[in-house]
């Protein structure tokens, strides 16, 4: 992975529990999606802006 030019943050999303395990990005674009391990051992799904998940 690389970041150029640094990290920004774009926007905020509620998850249904706290975010424990790490995150991970699979795709680019609007086809990208990001995982979240969460601490109640579930996985969220997040779609960017106007993405569907």
């Amino acid at each position: 992975m690389s970041v150029k030019g640094g990290v920004s943050e774009r926007l905020r999303a509620a998850l249904p529990a706290a975010a424990e395990h790490g995150v991970a990005v699979l795709g680019r674009g609007t086809g990208a999606r990001i995982l979240v391990g969460l601490a109640d051992g579930r996985v969220a799904v997040v779609a960017p802006e106007g993405a569907k998940p």
